[in-house]
């Protein structure tokens, strides 16, 4: 399989393969895994403006949805089947994008593939924050490369310097 066909088919396989996953079994390890990487920012305060608020997630292309929220200091991530206070939503590609830099959330934003719903400060806060993550410095190597690489493709991609088939 070349890579294009790889790159354009792999929301389809994780969309299949997450739907057949319980929330526990989807949400836990997440959630884990955000407290681990967000300890220092939840410890100096950085994520307090979601205290008492909570923020659904919205991954388009793979149907994923989730919700963010702070409770005793520490990140939680539920199923989202209730009203959040604010609502983030992009495809895939454009949060990888984000998540390594490749991309300006101002532009994902003003190009409406990064979508704020809700209260737009707490929705402001959380892109933000996001922008200011230095996804090298919270990943372990092997993976930040394998992210990096990817979204790398999928950014040429997008400016047509690789043609999709």
């Amino acid at each position: 399989m070349d890579t294009n066909k790889w790159v354009i088919g792999l929301p389809k396989v994780i969309a299949s393969t997450h739907e057949l996953l319980p929330a526990a079994v989807k949400f836990k390890p997440f959630q884990l895994i955000l407290n681990k990487l967000f300890r220092n920012e939840l410890a100096q305060g950085e994520l307090d403006f979601l205290t008492a608020k909570t923020v659904t997630i919205e991954v388009t292309d793979i149907a994923l949805s989730f919700d963010v929220s702070i409770v005793n200091q520490r990140l939680v991530v539920t199923y989202s089947d209730h009203t959040s206070d604010a609502k983030l939503s992009a495809d895939s590609a454009d949060l990888l994008l984000l998540i390594h830099n490749k991309v300006d959330p101002d532009t994902l934003f003003f190009r409406r593939r990064l979508k704020v719903e809700g209260s737009t400060e707490l929705g402001l806060s959380l892109k933000n924050f996001l922008d200011t993550i230095e996804v090298d410095q919270k990943l372990p190597d092997p993976l930040y490369r394998l992210g990096d690489k990817l979204a790398s493709y999928i950014q040429q991609q997008k400016d047509g310097i690789i043609i999709a088939s």
